[in-house]
């Protein structure tokens, strides 16, 4: 399908931007199912649906400004609990852990280290809190690094109709095997 004078844009569905600048606009239109949604011009959606774009516009601002009202909330909680951690005092207590799987509670937070890899910081279920460099705690607690990595994993909402679509697609592309 390709955009007609007499079509009427019924909602914006996501955008492509350049530096910051929406270039084009994913339209989906009145009468027509979603398949049949075309990318269009940004500058000629926001001249012939000003309401449209303008609504679009600040569903994506309310949307950046809760994703970064969240991120600061995770921030800030695992600021509060890396502030006490034991960088320095904990070798008699890491000598005598033969089980880091059992031993850890979880991993508070991880971050870049200051010159190559991640930094780890683990409370265990003692109480003790403790840094590492993540190649050892890869090593000795793979389950409870990927626990933390799952928890900070976004999920998206998908409905029946995404399902359905991506069934298609596999039947369609996905289940060629040579």
């Amino acid at each position: 399908m390709s955009f007609q004078p007499d079509d009427i844009a019924e909602s914006i569905l996501r955008h492509k931007e350049n530096n910051g600048v929406i270039e084009e606009y994913n339209i989906k239109w009145l009468g027509y199912d979603v398949d049949a949604s075309t990318w269009e011009s940004a500058h000629v959606i926001e001249t012939d649906f000003p309401a449209l774009a303008y609504k679009y516009k600040n569903k994506v601002i309310q949307e950046k400004k809760q994703l970064q009202s969240i991120e600061n909330a995770i921030r800030n909680e695992e600021k509060k609990e890396t502030e006490d951690f034991d960088s320095e005092d904990y070798m008699d207590f890491i000598e005598n852990i033969t089980d880091w799987e059992t031993e850890v509670d979880h991993i508070a937070s991880v971050e870049r280290a200051q010159y190559a890899g991640l930094v780890v910081y683990i409370v265990w279920k003692n109480g003790k809190k403790t840094i590492h460099h993540s190649t050892e705690v890869y090593a000795k607690c793979p389950e409870r690094m990927l626990d933390f990595y799952e928890s900070k994993i976004i999920r998206a909402k998908v409905t029946q109709k995404d399902l359905e679509k991506t069934k298609r697609n596999f039947r369609n592309n996905g289940s060629r095997r040579k």
